[in-house]
């Protein structure tokens, strides 16, 4: 199970289609128990990690983008790619089949 957040995301081009498109922050716990999170884009990790706690509890995400320059953040700490190849998209909140809460959602230009 997971949740998540994307941005510049699109929409899938079938029901069917199992690969997010756009920019996705997931926190989850992997075949093995443990607490995991990952950023990918279009389905391809750039980056992951290990996470404390993963069930149960409340974790904050965060995904900032502009231009090239993109930031994910997961309970405060930070790492950021660029990516030329960058296209604008929608935001989404996501999930597992799992019931998954979400608080305090925002979505703000970067000025």
């Amino acid at each position: 199970s997971f949740a998540g957040l994307c941005l510049r995301a699109a929409a899938p081009a079938s029901y069917t289609e199992k690969i997010r498109r756009g920019y996705c922050l997931t926190i989850g716990v992997d075949r093995f128990g443990q607490g995991r999170w990952i950023f990918e884009r279009d389905g391809n990790t750039l980056l992951a990690g290990q996470l404390a706690n993963a069930s149960g509890l409340w974790h904050s995400l965060k995904i900032e983008a502009k231009g090239a320059w993109v930031r994910a953040s997961v309970d405060g700490k930070s790492q950021e790619v660029i990516d030329k190849g960058a296209t604008p998209g929608m935001a989404a909140l996501i999930s597992g089949w799992h019931e998954a809460l979400f608080d305090n959602f925002a979505l703000v230009k970067l000025v």
